[in-house]
């Protein structure tokens, strides 16, 4: 199984290093660039939608982390439920349920949250993909 991270959150690269440091496959997306304009980051994310389609097919994908609230980070995310792939989110310094929609639906599509911390997110993985309870 192979566990797809989608975001630029600092704490990204040092979650992908623990999980292949304990044997999990990790494949790692950023986020690009952010759009100029609205109209933009609708594109952006058909894009993205597609572009994960292809990515989360895989039958060797086994789940989804997003490490930030992106139009990447909600593509991932949507496909990945459509998918039946559990999806974990990272989670966000300060947060308290900002305004931001793609946050928003990225929170509530989320199987679980999960601590920004690469113990948390392998525990995660060894025991399955739990969703919370």
């Amino acid at each position: 199984m192979r566990v797809l991270i989608v975001g630029d959150a600092r704490e990204a690269d040092p979650v992908k290093e623990g999980l292949r440091a304990s044997g999990v496959a990790v494949d790692r997306r950023g986020d690009g660039p952010p759009p100029d304009h609205r109209s933009e980051e609708i594109a952006e994310i058909a894009r993205e939608l597609r572009e994960f389609e292809g990515l989360l097919a895989d039958p060797e994908a086994g789940a989804v982390l997003v490490a930030s609230d992106s139009p990447a980070a909600l593509a991932a995310v949507v496909v990945a439920t459509k998918a039946g792939i559990p999806v974990a989110r990272l989670e966000q310094p300060g947060e308290g349920g900002g305004e931001d929609v793609n946050g928003r639906v990225i929170r509530r599509l989320a199987d679980t949250t999960l601590a920004r911390d690469p113990a948390a997110v392998e525990q995660w993985v060894r025991a399955g993909y739990p969703a919370r309870e």
